[in-house]
């Protein structure tokens, strides 16, 4: 039963947390009756479905859940907050307020978020674990946990299409049976997306804030402006993450801060290529940021000639070449950059899972790359 100074500490915003963990356990009557009375629960989405599930359990009256579903099927999170991580899908929570859904007998809806989830899966059918999540937050076995349960609630078959498009978030992406390209235009302190061959290539890129290897300044902030969506083109306008000490109240997910920097990307993909067009807007200090590149593969190749592989103490540092991972990737930045840094890491779960950490440091205007499939 939860004691007075636990339901007492559910009283601020900053311990849903706290609060989610207690609700994925069981509890009895008298404590979900404690909680109807604490106005915590119905701030996030998840925690409205798990403790309308609680209740269901308990033989209580069953709540009304106040969610908004995107005609694409997704559930935005943190959507009653001002904050810039407001409004995204986060995998893990939305696969687990799916399944939520199914078991409340909301199946159209249920079926729907199963539906969009499929969006965050490469063409093995696995977690893109980049996606929307920042460096350090939720743990890969965790996220395929959840899904494989939203799946089997549901009764939703893994049949992927070939082209992933979403204009609410900025969503663009090629499949094949060996292959997986896919862009986003939203996020928080997340990056642009991956390019993916069988289980290599790159797991996750975008703009840095120096010093290279502190995610707190990597990637995107918030929602896309002025995006253009095709089945091959994407265009938007975004923020760039930026440090911040301020407390979300969940540990895998901190705030972000005011960079001074927007991100302006035209993009173009094909099943075998992406081809990248960026400029910074806001400020002339390029020497505060990098555009970085978390690979993996058994090796990385510079210019085809000077060879890096994980776990090892040998970097890179100097003009900015052609990159080659493994035997299936090439990273070609054409025009934007004079230098480049290339660090082994440890293949661990850090940094998404990368063997590598490639950053270019930038020294004008537009930044043009490109990533495409070994033939």
């Amino acid at each position: 039963m939860l004691t007075d100074q636990t339901l007492e500490s559910f009283r601020g915003f900053f311990f849903i947390q706290t609060l989610l963990e207690t609700l994925r356990q069981p509890l009895d009557r008298e404590s979900v009756q404690k909680l109807e009375h604490l106005p915590l629960w119905q701030e996030h989405e998840l925690a409205q479905a798990l403790f309308a599930l609680q209740c269901k359990s308990a033989g209580l009256p069953v709540p009304a859940l106040q969610l908004d579903q995107n005609q694409s099927g997704a559930i935005p999170l943190f959507c009653r907050g001002g904050f810039p991580w407001r409004a995204l899908p986060y995998p893990k929570e939305h696969a687990e307020l799916g399944r939520a859904l199914s078991l409340l007998g909301y199946e159209e809806s249920a079926r729907k978020v199963a539906q969009w989830q499929k969006n965050t899966l490469d063409h093995r059918g696995r977690p893109i674990h980049s996606l929307f999540l920042q460096e350090g937050g939720c743990g890969y076995p965790e996220l395929e946990a959840a899904n494989r349960q939203l799946f089997e609630a549901v009764g939703e078959e893994l049949c992927l299409d070939e082209t992933i498009t979403d204009s609410d978030f900025g969503l663009l992406g090629k499949r094949t049976e060996e292959s997986t390209i896919l862009s986003v235009a939203s996020g928080c302190k997340s990056g642009m997306g991956v390019f993916l061959c069988q289980d290599g290539g790159i797991v996750n890129y975008g703009p840095q804030l120096l010093p290279v290897g502190e995610c707190s300044g990597f990637g995107i902030a918030g929602l896309p402006q002025n995006l253009k969506l095709t089945d091959e083109t994407l265009s938007y306008r975004t923020r760039v993450a930026a440090p911040n000490a301020r407390q979300t109240g969940f540990s895998h997910l901190k705030d972000t801060g005011y960079s001074g920097f927007w991100l302006e990307v035209d993009q173009k993909i094909t099943p075998d290529m992406l081809q990248t067009k960026l400029a910074l807007v806001g400020s002339n200090e390029l020497d505060k940021v990098a555009l970085t590149f978390f690979g993996r593969g058994d090796a990385c190749y510079v210019a085809k000639s000077h060879k890096l592989i994980p776990r090892s103490l040998n970097r890179y540092q100097g003009p900015a070449q052609p990159i080659t991972l493994g035997d299936k990737v090439t990273l070609d930045l054409q025009e934007g950059a004079s230098k480049m840094e290339i660090i082994p890491l440890a293949g661990d779960d850090s940094f998404w899972g990368a063997d590598f950490l490639i950053a270019f440091t930038l020294t004008g205007l537009p930044v043009n790359f490109s990533l495409a499939f070994m033939k």
